[in-house]
């Protein structure tokens, strides 16, 4: 057992999921974005989330490719500069990958119980992880596993005295409005409405979108990124803004499940602040380079605020109109004040990149090397 673990948490979707089933087992999300998106489109219910499930997470995803052509390297270079310095000796790595479908609470309980099981961490009687003599753990999350990391230090299941370095990637702490045009309007994956209008007949495309969406909608890991309950972000047919989370549109016990992640990431940096635990907060400023990016205002490039028409199939479907109608400074799906625990002038603790879109900023050359550089 080394004196340095370090833990990988990927972001929602960012891992390998697979099926268990009578005959064995099917993947269920793989690196072949074609399988993928048809799967959505055309076999939605074997994405639905419900407990207990048989599904498992087998690794982080890495890359995607489409038809065997590589469209995305994701977590590609991050993973292969930390297993270089694993083989090296320079610490324990553990990729933490997990079915990205459920809560989030959950899922930081079970970060608790793999430290537990593979890396000799031990619990008390209340399930709280037990403070050792020397720290030797650091975590490294993008996205929504900053989330997971961050509620498993407020609620134990990680010691914060144990944390050498918390390091955390374009994590939605005060939520991401655009997380609300993913679970009612265009879902999750980039181009996946377009790609839609390809495969499936014109006469079908209403009611398979509507089915994609509802599978999507049963993941309470797609609601707890919403922004809190006191930020309202949508306008809903000319009677003022809202949050989805405090009106009818978001099914009760996805509310609670959202309310409670917002409470425990409320409390985030007071725990860190109050354990010293050495933290390092990296966030896009903007996803577009080049000469006309000021002209085009193209650093506000981030959804923030929205239009909303509501209609028959608010609950019972799946899709209705929503429209942008104002951005923010981000990284094109979280905004800076979000993934910098709205303090983005600590020069200490928060460092901004720009010109990397949310989505790649783990296989970015100059995010991969900050995090080398402060890995203790």
């Amino acid at each position: 057992m080394s004196n340095n673990l370090v833990v990988v948490l990927p972001g929602i979707m960012g891992s390998k999921l697979e099926v268990n089933t009578s005959g064995g087992t099917t993947p269920l999300w793989s690196e072949d974005g074609y399988d993928i998106v048809t799967g959505l489109l055309t076999r939605p219910a074997e994405y639905q989330y419900s407990t207990p499930n048989n599904v498992r997470a087998t690794s982080i995803l890495e890359r995607v490719n489409f038809k065997g052509v590589p469209i995305d390297n994701f977590y590609s270079r991050l993973l292969t500069e930390l297993r270089l310095l694993n083989s090296k000796g320079q610490f324990d790595l553990e990729e933490f990958a997990y079915d990205w479908r459920g809560d989030i609470c959950n899922i930081a309980r079970n970060l608790g119980d793999i430290l537990v099981a593979k890396h000799g961490f031990t619990r008390d009687a209340a399930g709280h992880q037990e403070q050792e003599s020397k720290k030797r753990l650091t975590l490294i999350a993008h996205s929504m596993g900053g989330l997971v990391a961050a509620i498993a230090l407020v609620r134990g299941y990680v010691n914060p005295s144990n944390v050498k370095r918390l390091i955390c990637i374009g994590t939605p702490f005060f939520g991401a409005p655009a997380a609300f045009r993913g679970l009612y309007s265009t879902g999750y994956l980039p181009g996946l409405k377009w790609f839609q209008t390809i495969i499936t007949p014109r006469k079908n495309r209403r009611a398979v979108r509507d089915a994609m969406m509802r599978a999507m909608q049963s993941f309470p890991s797609a609601h707890q990124p919403l922004p809190p309950s006191a930020q309202t972000f949508v306008q809903i047919s000319g009677n003022g803004h809202i949050n989805p989370l405090a009106g009818n549109i978001v099914p009760g016990h996805m509310k609670a499940a959202a309310q409670q992640a917002h409470l425990f990431l409320s409390q985030v940096e007071t725990i860190l602040i109050n354990n010293n635990v050495d933290f390092r907060l990296i966030y896009g400023e903007a996803s577009r380079k080049g000469f006309f990016r000021a002209l085009r205002n193209a650093h506000k490039d981030t959804d923030y605020q929205f239009d909303a028409s509501v209609g028959p199939t608010l609950m019972g479907g799946a899709t209705y109109v929503i429209r942008r109608t104002d951005r923010t400074v981000g990284d094109g799906t979280v905004p800076v004040n979000s993934a910098a625990l709205n303090n983005p002038g600590d020069p200490q603790t928060r460092f901004g990149v720009v010109g990397v879109s949310h989505a790649n900023m783990c296989n970015d050359k100059h995010v991969v090397n900050l995090v080398k550089q402060w890995i203790p």
